[in-house]
């Protein structure tokens, strides 16, 4: 017979591993830094266009020597009278006394106000009838990040965490420098949507060493430390802009573009997840991580090395069978693992194998994984959309638009941090919760006083406040959100899930732009539209588990204990928590 042991009294305890190795020292500074620097690498290319490719003032250029055949029907004489406008000539004739009125597009082209070197726009023409093709370039970018995150989280799973950061850094530098060269609008839509791909494989992978490298009470830092550097390297990105905004676009792009170049340095320097190693059996690469580490930090290596032993020991273990048995089967509920015999320190164990190779169809296959995913795919999809839509929709700041650029990001950084003090005193499930809730219920109330004292001094005051704070917390939902979904997937599965969560939110991001549409025909649509969808993550977040202080899941059975509560989360001394 085989003895079938309880998996949470064999629960793995990496956290010790990493305390071992002289947790917070030099050598995790390091990494720690190497892995958020991409902020400024994936928000400048993202953001740049907002700089780079402006709409600048223009009016139709003159006539001129123009030809009849441009004139087609309108009739020009001595006596007709032009104005030059954005997109359009009024042509004003006076026949017998009667007025008549004709357009004519910009038929000799633009004159701009600015040099046409400031702004791609400008230097391609693409205003008026091609007023779109610039947008278009960055809704494809956010396509690009559907795929790259869909594909390279999946690479990532597969072949570890910082081959892939590497090469799709790689890959990213050359082409934010390429973009600087485009001589066309087509060219530069088409390395936009690579761009979009490999910003989100370099930022999703680095994003998840980064989560993984910490220890359970210091996971809600990854989200609150990854708010903030996205926010300083959007609020960086104006004053650079503002030096050079005088220089040609070009110039500019290539400028930001340098900060991806540390590329070299991190091919160097950047270790592999130990976790990710770990739960494929790469055991070796542990030891002299930990070694490496070790040193570093000037910690006791022997007992670093005494603890993963002991540790590696218990990832795997769940099952025990007879030293007979080659093959055991242990179901529970809807789930089974498949559990072969392996030796451990020269026994003969049954063994769930933890290096089992998870595909992104496993998250089609297992209902708690699919029940999972499909809630949280949800939720960021809304959260890409209002995010996003609030930009698009709020009143614009009256002043510089440098100025209101850098405003507009200094908002975030107040709802980056408060999650991190939320996360400390209350689950990830709740803080979710509270922040979606905050941001609907914002938002309801902002279009409620938008339609019903709107014209008026004082509502018009209060809905633009009731605007922000929904965007404060859309932010704070986002950074818990960075949090709590790597939280919900097993090892072999995390990046897969935070890649198809990351994949879905661009569908958000691309639907975004016509809300303003939609605020041209009803002005409280887009804020009745966001404040009912938040509303309704609210109410769905409380089916998932709650995360705080639970071991990261290495398979999919312990998804599955997380939903049926057999999981119990670690009390802060360590201990079960049996309540």
């Amino acid at each position: 017979m085989s003895k079938v042991e309880n998996a949470a009294d064999t629960e793995p305890d990496f956290d010790e591993v990493i305390h071992a190795t002289g947790y917070f020292g030099r050598y995790h500074a390091l990494q720690g830094t190497l892995q958020m620097l991409i902020g400024f690498s994936v928000a400048f290319p993202l953001l740049s266009i907002v700089f780079t490719g402006y709409e600048v003032p223009h009016k139709c250029k003159e006539l001129g020597n123009i030809t009849s055949d441009h004139l087609q029907h309108v009739v020009i004489n001595n006596s007709t009278s032009l104005e030059y406008g954005e997109c359009q000539i009024e042509v004003e004739n006076n026949i017998s006394g009667v007025v008549k009125k004709d357009y004519l597009p910009c038929v000799a082209g633009h004159n701009y106000s600015q040099p046409t070197y400031v702004s791609f726009v400008a230097e391609w023409d693409l205003v008026c009838e091609l007023a779109g093709l610039g947008e278009l370039s960055q809704t494809v970018m956010m396509l690009g990040q559907g795929f790259g995150g869909l594909i390279f989280s999946i690479l990532a799973d597969k072949y570890g965490r910082k081959p892939v950061y590497i090469a799709t850094l790689f890959g990213l530098s050359a082409l934010c420098f390429g973009m600087a060269f485009s001589n066309g609008i087509l060219v530069y839509i088409i390395i936009r949507f690579l761009i979009g791909g490999f910003q989100q494989g370099s930022g999703l992978t680095a994003y998840t060493i980064f989560v993984e490298m910490l220890t359970t009470e210091h996971r809600p830092l990854a989200g609150t430390v990854g708010g903030v550097v996205w926010s300083l390297s959007v609020m960086t990105l104006a004053p650079i802009a503002y030096l050079m905004k005088d220089f040609s676009w070009r110039y500019l792009q290539i400028a930001l573009s340098v900060v991806t170049l540390y590329v070299f340095a991190l091919y160097c320097t950047l270790d592999e997840s130990l976790r990710w190693l770990l739960a494929n059996n790469r055991r070796d690469e542990c030891r002299r991580i930990i070694r490496k580490s070790t040193s570093m930090n000037a910690s006791n290596v022997k007992k670093a090395l005494d603890v993963f032993e002991r540790t590696s020991g218990t990832v795997c273990k769940a099952v025990v069978v007879e030293p007979s048995n080659t093959v055991d089967k242990v179901t529970d509920g809807d789930s089974s693992l498949l559990v072969n015999d392996v030796k451990v320190d020269g026994e003969t164990e049954g063994l769930v194998d933890s290096s089992q190779k998870y595909t992104i169809l496993d998250l089609f296959r297992h209902k708690a994984i699919l029940y999972t995913s499909a809630i949280t795919w949800y939720i960021w999809t809304v959260n890409s959309l209002t995010y996003y839509g609030l930009f698009l929709t709020a009143t614009s700041l009256a002043g510089d638009r440098f100025l209101n650029f850098f405003l507009s990001c200094v908002v975030e950084i107040p709802g980056t941090v408060s999650v991190y003090f939320m996360l400390k005193r209350f689950g990830r499930r709740q803080v979710a919760m509270i922040y979606h809730f905050m941001a609907g219920a914002s938002l309801i109330l902002s279009v409620i006083i938008l339609t019903t004292a709107g014209d008026t001094r004082a509502g018009s005051s209060v809905a633009t406040a009731l605007n922000m704070f929904g965007k404060f917390s859309i932010t704070g939902s986002f950074n818990a959100l960075f949090i709590y979904s790597p939280e919900l997937f097993p090892t072999n599965l995390r990046t897969a899930g935070l890649g198809m969560g990351s994949a879905m939110s661009r569908i958000g991001g691309m639907t975004a732009p016509y809300s303003d549409r939609l605020a041209d025909k009803v002005i409280w649509g887009p804020g009745a539209l966001f404040g009912t969808l938040c509303l309704i993550a609210t109410f769905l977040i409380r089916y998932l588990p709650e995360t705080k202080g639970r071991e990261l899941p290495t398979t999919i059975e312990e998804i599955n204990e997380m939903y049926t509560r057999k999981r119990k989360p670690k009390m802060e001394d360590g201990t079960q928590d049996d309540g």
